[in-house]
């Protein structure tokens, strides 16, 4: 699920209901819209190797090895207990 809509924002789109009100007001920023724009510039997007799990109090954070463009990074999204992305990093 998490590398559709990775890809899907790579691509520039993405699903309303997969994010959470303040995620969705991000998204549609100038910096929501140029930070993906920026990182599909870096390649196609390759092998998403699911790294680890942590629960929280308030849903959970999974990590992923993400591949674009031939470099590697690391990803995690905070998701809410009802499976809302609330956050997403890069590094």
């Amino acid at each position: 699920m998490l590398k559709d809509v990775v890809s899907r924002l790579l691509n520039g789109k993405y699903e309303l209901e997969s994010f959470t009100p303040a995620m969705r007001i991000f998204l549609n920023t100038a910096t929501g819209k140029a930070f993906w724009k920026w990182f599909a510039d870096h390649g196609a997007l390759g092998p998403f190797t699911f790294s680890d799990r942590e629960q929280r109090g308030d849903g959970q954070v999974r990590r992923y090895r993400v591949r674009l463009g031939g470099n590697s990074y690391w990803f995690s999204v905070k998701l809410t207990k009802d499976g809302k992305i609330a956050q997403i990093y890069w590094w």
